[in-house]
């Protein structure tokens, strides 16, 4: 079967038909899709030589494992984290014609999705974090987003109004469109001194990651809060007297993450999505989109 796989860049490969591991389920890929936890290798994270790429996506489930519970003929949400291991990193992921996942890696669609057939489903199992990260940062009082992205323009529209929050851009890219949002933008390169007690880490540069406490309050709980793109985090951990709170992003309804594209301008998602038929278009729209959804055509 064809797989798209790390070779170490991006290649179409044949691979046998992937086992079925106790609690694990064999399926059919209907999609799937590339963000930016598929690249997070490029920042250090090690992925082995031929992995197959593709973090979330849809799945009808062929064949069940011993213990996994799923029901064969049905389709479901996939999403990276599971007991195993994240897909795409640790294990197999989904851009392959055929797939084998661990079973408490899938999402019931049952009632949940306009259809289950949407080329944009996985799109949305990625954002259903919103509501969670809405609830958690309500206790926080002087919040950060660090970066300017894809990822953090989708979380700071849909937190302008819940709470009074900076963006701490890196480089120029989205620091406009940020700003334009009507959120406090910093070049958090030229901040000094911490001021903040909650931090959302929408970048993978191992550089501020380790340096995140810098951005920190020094007295006081101070909170850092993972979305779904990051999958290891190095911290620096300072002789402070700090509690530090590291929360992970919780996925689910991808109702939610509907909800939350649909407040991004067209524009902005057409500049950050793309869509391929072909796991071969994939290869040549990874250098110039942050998120690749590949449908699958039989």
């Amino acid at each position: 079967m064809k797989v798209l796989a790390w070779t170490p860049e991006l290649s179409v490969e044949e691979y046998p038909p992937p086992p079925i591991p106790k609690e694990w389920v064999f399926g059919k890929v209907i999609s799937a899709m590339i963000s930016s936890l598929d690249k997070s290798f490029k920042v250090g994270l090690p992925t082995p030589v031929g992995r197959v790429a593709g973090s979330y996506g849809v799945l009808r489930v062929l064949e069940n494992g011993v213990g996994s519970g799923a029901a064969e003929g049905k389709i479901y949400g996939v999403i990276p984290y599971s007991k195993e291991g994240v897909l795409g990193i640790d294990i197999n992921g989904l851009m392959s014609v055929y797939a084998s996942v661990p079973s408490d890696s899938l999402i019931n669609l049952e009632g949940k999705v306009l259809s289950e057939s949407s080329e944009m489903l996985p799109l949305w199992l990625e954002f259903s974090f919103i509501p969670h990260l809405k609830e958690i940062i309500k206790e926080s009082e002087n919040p950060l987003i660090l970066g300017c992205n894809f990822m953090t323009y989708v979380i700071a529209a849909n937190l302008r109004n819940e709470k009074e929050i900076t963006a701490g851009c890196i480089s120029k890219d989205l620091l406009k469109l940020m700003s334009e949002l009507g959120v406090k933008v910093v070049n958090i390169s030229k901040t000094s001194g911490g001021s903040f007690d909650f931090v959302v880490l929408g970048v993978l540069s191992s550089y501020y990651l380790m340096n995140v406490f810098n951005y920190l309050r020094s007295d006081g709980e101070v909170r850092i809060y993972l979305p779904p793109n990051a999958t290891a985090v190095v911290l620096k951990l300072p002789d402070t007297a700090r509690k530090a709170i590291i929360q992970r992003a919780k996925l689910g309804d991808p109702r939610e993450g509907f909800k939350a594209l649909s407040n991004i301008q067209e524009d902005i998602l057409k500049k950050n999505i793309a869509v391929a038929k072909d796991l071969r278009e994939v290869i040549h729209l990874i250098g110039y989109y942050p998120r690749i959804l590949w449908v699958a055509t039989s």
